[in-house]
């Protein structure tokens, strides 16, 4: 016999809800991180130009970061297209949240620079309100599929055998 509570939604749609969430997730933000690395590594130039323009650390801490960034995204991205772990997304989250960190400081030392997100599809606009919502809104995905991600896709610990082991 199945209760129903009026006005509360049944259990099955939440789950139908839970998983679109996820997978929207898991779409949308590989897709900006891909994006962001290709655009990066087309021309890397252009990318350390705008990570100068920031000012936030010394010349050898940014021609470091310019190489390392577009691979990260890359393994981020498909991290989180494979896997679905809630810990590839907290990872994400952070990412998101440095760099809006970094663009909230650029915005408060009136700083006119490029924002260096995604090139040539953000323009060469300055850090402004819609690259700013840009972290911001990968910070809400990335915390969306950490809350929904699959938590099944975690480490199995040494004392649960995986799956593959049992049949």
């Amino acid at each position: 016999m199945r209760i129903e509570h009026a006005g509360l939604p049944s259990r099955s749609w939440l789950v139908t809800l839970r998983a679109a969430a996820s997978l929207t997730a898991s779409i949308l933000v590989p897709a900006v991180l891909v994006i962001s690395a290709v655009v990066h590594l087309n021309n890397p130039y252009r990318f350390l130009d705008a990570i100068y323009g920031y000012r936030l650390m010394p010349r050898i801490g940014a021609e470091l970061l310019a190489g390392v960034l577009p691979f990260l995204h890359l393994a981020i991205a498909a991290q989180m297209i494979v896997s679905r772990s809630p810990a590839v997304f907290r990872l994400g989250l952070l990412l998101f949240l440095i760099y809006a960190a970094a663009q909230a400081t650029v915005l408060w030392r009136g700083l006119g620079v490029s924002c260096g997100c995604l090139g040539p599809y953000m323009g060469s606009r300055p850090v402004g309100a819609s690259s700013l919502a840009l972290a911001l809104c990968g910070a809400g995905l990335c915390l969306l599929g950490w809350r929904t991600g699959d938590s099944r896709a975690t480490a199995v610990t040494a004392s649960e055998p995986p799956a593959s082991a049992l049949s």
